[in-house]
């Protein structure tokens, strides 16, 4: 009895282990998924300003002097999802190029 007892333990410890990992890898691809919808609408709205080269929905240059969005919240407004992160600690929008940079939770 004694042996299936510790065989069950070992058994559950080796699921819980298991659990956590895969926790982990789904909020990161969360996550990863979230970054690639920023991208494309970061995408899609650059190629918007180009076609439309003016200010009438998006400043079609932006500080930086290209038609890719001025920051993150015209990106975001363009989203029909809200945007949470739930493994990335930090997000950065590079407005010059339009690269999205997500650093992970250690």
């Amino acid at each position: 009895m004694i042996v299936v007892i510790v065989i069950l333990g070992i058994l559950a410890a080796v699921a819980a282990s298991k659990y956590v990992d895969l926790t982990d890898k789904a909020n990161q691809t969360h996550d990863k998924a979230q970054l690639d919808a920023c991208r494309t609408a970061a995408t899609l709205l650059y190629a918007s300003n180009i076609l439309a080269s003016s200010t009438t929905n998006v400043p079609a240059t932006n500080a930086a002097g290209t038609y890719w969005p001025a920051n993150t919240n015209v990106v975001y407004s363009n989203l029909t999802d809200t945007v949470t992160w739930l493994y990335a600690t930090n997000v950065v929008y590079n407005m010059t190029n339009g690269v999205w940079a997500a650093t992970p939770a250690p």
